[in-house]
């Protein structure tokens, strides 16, 4: 998966390279891994768009597409999600960052209020 998050990936898919029904493979790749397939997907895809982001010559159209999610709104909603942050905000963020000496830019912030 992580090899290949550029392209779309199916669970149907990675059951088949296990050679395993989809809801077996699903089940056992949930115990070993602690997440759902799919789940395990698109959060390796939303850190692999946190690397992207960091190229602004790439659009979010752009990085949304070559992720394969097919829909900016719907990979922006994800992103906002996973990283309370939308693709445009972490984008000005890391820049922000870069400029102030290149502090890392934390991935997975939280929202303000909260502690970790």
């Amino acid at each position: 998966v992580e090899n290949n998050v550029e392209k779309k990936i199916t669970v149907k898919e990675l059951a088949a390279m296990a050679n395993l029904n989809e809801v077996y493979f699903s089940n056992c790749f949930s115990k070993a891994v602690g997440q759902p397939p799919l789940q395990y997907i698109l959060e390796k895809k939303l850190q692999h768009a946190m690397v992207l982001l960091q190229d602004e010559r790439l659009s979010i159209k752009e990085i949304a597409y070559r992720l394969n999610f097919g829909d900016v709104l719907y990979f922006s909603r994800l992103f906002k999600r996973k990283t309370k942050l939308s693709p445009s905000e972490f984008r000005k963020l890391f820049r922000q960052s870069a400029e102030e000496g290149g502090r890392p830019v934390d991935p997975f912030p939280l929202p303000p209020g909260s502690s970790k």
